[in-house]
């Protein structure tokens, strides 16, 4: 500031070295000759002259400074206007990537409910298909191996032992079926317990 000042001074030197020259006649009570008294005017005409350029180019910076100071607040609406559009924008897709999130979600539980019903389906087949080749096995083990070892166990039947054995075979076979879904990545770890 104290700079700007003093740039001030340096810049009106002449016309106050000048003004401090006409205080000191106008007090001394001398006469100014017509010399001098030129040379004042002429001062002051020059000062005059300056005073209009600096004041005709002041009023342009004034304008130019109002014009860009209006163009910033209409950019600032502006961008306050967007910035509340892709707040609004953000806030719906944030709402519908939950939605979506959601909807994947379900869709990733009926894909592990479909997965285990296959599972399972193809658990009881397999069972069956077990369970048929047992009940073949047993029936030539009814008629030729009992009778030979046991010729009195007319009764005895070794299909009542593959009844017994129906449940657990199917769950071993439902477990490894499982099993290897869950290494293949078909199927969720914890959908694994749902039977």
């Amino acid at each position: 500031m104290s700079e700007l000042t003093e740039d001030r001074k340096n810049a009106f030197e002449q016309e106050l070295s000048i003004l401090g020259h006409a205080k000191h006649l106008i007090g001394s009570n001398q006469t100014i000759s017509v010399e001098e008294f030129k040379k004042m005017v002429d001062s002051y005409e020059n000062l005059l002259n300056d005073v209009k350029l600096l004041t005709s180019v002041s009023d342009r910076l004034q304008n130019r400074l109002t014009n860009a100071n209006e163009k910033l607040q209409h950019l600032n609406q502006q961008l306050k206007q967007q910035s509340e559009e892709i707040q609004t924008i953000n806030e719906d897709i944030n709402k519908k990537n939950t939605e979506l999130q959601k909807t994947l979600d379900e869709l990733m539980d009926t894909r592990n409910d479909l997965t285990v019903a296959r599972i399972k389906k193809r658990s009881i087949q397999y069972t069956v298909i077990v369970s048929i080749i047992l009940v073949l096995v047993s029936e030539v083990i009814d008629r030729f191996v009992i009778p030979q070892i046991f010729p009195e166990a007319k009764f005895f039947s070794s299909k009542v032992l593959i009844l017994l054995f129906i449940k657990p075979i199917e769950s071993a076979i439902y477990e490894r079926l499982l099993h290897r879904a869950q290494n293949k990545g078909e199927l969720k770890k914890s959908k694994a317990v749902v039977d």
